[in-house]
């Protein structure tokens, strides 16, 4: 009760699965294997079941541990007494076997608390787009293991042969992801907002940035589903400036008094650079722009401000935005910048950034 007590749990809070027994795998723990394993991670089928299915109350969160280390009679001899791979992995490759024809922790409105995943970008030699990737780590600071580009899970056709394309990557209406920004509903569903720069028709393809969302499972690790194109720019706006296409990139989604913001840059970001926001009533839209944007647009001394990320929360109760721009040239390096963020009345309520500026801030995050 140590970790859940500094955590400020109530104790009363807390459901332990019942000490190991046959009778337990077997009416929990019947079929859930996943992988050939010793009989330490087969027992771990049972406690999972015995939580999910045989509790009287409902849960909320699955704590499972990973054992990474034991006691051993060589230690001051060896340097470390690490347990086998299958071992450390337990947690995930029972999990697997509970998912492998539906996910009955959605289904049971249960979080099961394994790991912290990342997002990341890198271009693919293979295949000559950027891909999203992803890399997972039991604590938020690493050390992270890379899992390669996001994809969809197995049992919904994800993992194809050799030649085939991750969805992080594409699909056959568009590839080239970059951008990911993560969002997680009141509902528990996570999503990844992504911008994907190439559009595909019946096999041709060309320069269209698009803004997207792939909807994740709810580990996000894997995609439920395909993508879902959102938006692409607008010939002859703020978003066809200094492009050879009209660019719609860097989204990040924001509920606010149920409605969905999705904030956006747009244009140039070595020139005439901004940010906008389009509104929706579902995370996966139909989006609306609005007709005010940009909201954040260059001035003599801050130039081609963007990439905003989702609006944080300060210390001090204030909301603030972190987005970069440059000083005075456009051949300038990009700096981080911070700015006041708010909601201004209306129906629905409107954002605003109070920027660029190019002066310290005078209220404290």
């Amino acid at each position: 009760m140590g970790l859940f007590g500094a955590l400020g749990v109530d104790p009363r809070n807390v459901v332990f699965s019942s000490d190991t027994s046959e009778e337990q795998g077997r009416q929990f723990g019947k079929g859930r294997g996943t992988v050939d394993c010793c009989y330490p991670v087969k027992c771990i089928s049972g406690h999972y079941g015995e939580l999910l299915f045989g509790q009287k109350q409902k849960l909320d969160v699955l704590f499972s541990p990973m054992i990474y280390t034991l006691p051993s009679f060589m230690s001051g001899h060896v340097a470390r007494t690490l347990t086998c791979p299958r071992v450390m992995a337990a947690p995930e490759n029972i999990k697997a076997g509970f998912i492998k024809e539906r996910d009955v922790f959605a289904e049971a409105g249960i979080a099961s608390a394994t790991c912290y995943v990342m997002y990341y970008v890198g271009l693919s030699a293979k295949l000559g787009v950027n891909c999203i990737g992803l890399a997972t780590s039991p604590t938020p600071a690493g050390p992270f293991t890379d899992q390669g580009p996001l994809d969809l899970a197995p049992s919904r056709g994800g993992g194809g042969g050799p030649g085939a394309m991750p969805l992080g990557c594409g699909d056959d209406n568009g590839k080239g992801n970059i951008d990911p920004s993560p969002f997680v509903d009141s509902s528990g569903h996570v999503y990844l907002y992504v911008s994907t720069d190439i559009g595909c028709t019946a096999g041709s393809c060309a320069l269209k940035p698009t803004t997207s969302v792939i909807p994740l499972a709810a580990d996000g690790q894997h995609a439920s589903g395909g993508r879902v194109p959102l938006f692409s720019g607008d010939a002859g706006t703020w978003e066809d400036v200094g492009v050879a296409a009209p660019t719609v990139e860097g989204p990040s989604l924001d509920e606010h008094d149920g409605v969905y913001y999705l904030l956006y840059s747009g244009g140039s970001w070595q020139g005439a650079y901004g940010m906008g926001y389009a509104t929706a009533t579902s995370p996966t839209g139909p989006f609306t722009k609005s007709p005010a944007n940009p909201i954040l647009s260059a001035t003599r001394t801050v130039l081609s401000p963007g990439g905003g990320d989702v609006v944080v929360t300060g210390p001090h109760g204030g909301l603030w935005l972190l987005y970069a721009a440059r000083s005075w040239s456009n051949s300038a390096t990009r700096t981080l910048r911070l700015e006041q963020f708010s909601w201004h009345p209306g129906s629905p309520d409107t954002p605003a950034i109070n920027g660029p500026t190019s002066s310290p801030q005078s209220t404290q995050p």
